[in-house]
């Protein structure tokens, strides 16, 4: 049994700022509301993925997103379909009530 219901769950301490660079699934539509975060180690401020997109660029992120649908699917392996900048500062990742 959790200790919070899902909307009742304290934000988390890490959250995407305006201006990141957010790796996810495709989904956005799905991702503000429900969306599955996944930080890079917090304790490694440096720490990031790189990634080359398909025209050859490259990019650097601190964040993976996915819908409820990917990560359903296939869990914190989901396939990374596209890279976008994250705007605003609000809260919006809230520690999972499924994990003690």
């Amino acid at each position: 049994m959790s200790k919070w219901r899902k909307g009742d769950a304290p934000y988390t301490k890490m959250q995407p700022k305006d201006g990141d660079v957010i790796l996810h699934c495709g989904h956005v539509d799905d991702i503000a509301e429900h969306g599955h975060f996944f930080s890079m180690d917090p304790r490694n401020p440096g720490s990031v993925l790189e990634f080359t997109r398909p025209d050859g660029t490259t990019g650097k992120s601190k964040w993976l997103v996915c819908c409820p649908a990917c990560f359903n699917a296939k869990g914190s392996k989901f396939d990374v379909r596209a890279d976008s900048i994250w705007q605003g500062d609000e809260p919006i990742v809230r520690v999972d009530p499924d994990v003690n």
